[in-house]
């Protein structure tokens, strides 16, 4: 039996039973994983409501705290690496000011243009001016063709 992706959207229960009961597995084994990997935070989670319940008190009696050590290293890197980024873009600002040093390209030339595809300056300052340009090559590049208008 085909199903139209529409109908199926419209009307789930249109899917086949053993397409359901594969889906219900996968996202029933999915949330499973889930939970696995996330029961050191819920553990920990349960540590901190606990603690303060008591009157954030002894933390020494839950063992999940042992990981506040490496969380606060790890905020204190994060904070001392923004430090220095933040200091080394006032650093470049007050040095460089808002000076742009980018160099663009200079302008390409008639000459320019008609050296590279052959042709005489005059046509191409007139192909320059038309509205419609029309141009045909060859496969290595070469002008076979132009139409101007």
């Amino acid at each position: 039996m085909k199903h139209h992706r529409k109908d199926i959207i419209d009307n789930p229960a249109k899917l086949p039973a053993l397409i359901y009961f594969r889906d219900l597995v996968l996202t029933t084994l999915c949330w499973i994983m889930y939970m696995l990997f996330l029961q050191d935070f819920f553990w920990f989670m349960r540590d901190v409501v606990t603690w303060v319940v008591h009157g954030f008190a002894e933390t020494d009696r839950y063992e999940s705290f042992r990981i506040v050590g490496t969380i606060v290293i790890f905020i204190q890197i994060i904070i001392i690496v923004d430090v220095i980024y933040i200091g080394w873009s006032f650093y470049n600002m007050l040095r460089f000011g808002k000076k742009s040093r980018r160099r663009s390209s200079p302008p390409v030339t008639v000459e320019q243009i008609a050296e590279r595809f052959k042709q005489s300056p005059d046509d191409i300052a007139l192909w320059q001016q038309s509205k419609t340009l029309v141009i045909h090559m060859d496969k290595r590049g070469h002008l076979t063709q132009v139409m101007a208008s």
